[in-house]
């Protein structure tokens, strides 16, 4: 005999949302993009202008920066996604891998605070 199944879980309110996207960042830290275009740093921006030098401006606004994984290459969301279509565009994104195809996307992703 099977065990009962749980009942359906309510989604999580806002301030439990803040709170796992808190807590998924701090576990995946090297897995963290910053969007492009928040770079203040001299450093970031070399980067950036030199990621880009080839891009169409609105291609790179929509574009991250990583933290480790995926350093020293442009990200982007998977277009069609939520977090695509988020406007505001979520600052920071924690990812688990990077699926290279017509150019480099974040595969299951999650806005970070």
């Amino acid at each position: 005999h099977d065990p009962p199944l749980p009942a359906a879980v309510a989604p999580p309110d806002g301030t439990q949302a803040v709170a796992l996207r808190r807590a998924l960042a701090h576990s995946l830290p090297d897995r963290v993009a910053r969007l492009a275009s928040l770079c203040d740093s001299p450093a970031e921006l070399q980067l950036l202008r030199d990621l880009s030098k080839d891009l169409k401006p609105a291609l790179v606004r929509r574009a991250y920066l990583a933290a480790e994984q995926g350093r020293g290459q442009l990200l982007w969301l998977r277009p069609g996604s939520r977090l695509a279509a988020a406007r505001p565009r979520p600052p920071y994104i924690s990812f688990f891998e990077i699926q290279h195809a017509k150019r480099p996307y974040m595969e299951r992703a999650s806005a970070a605070d």
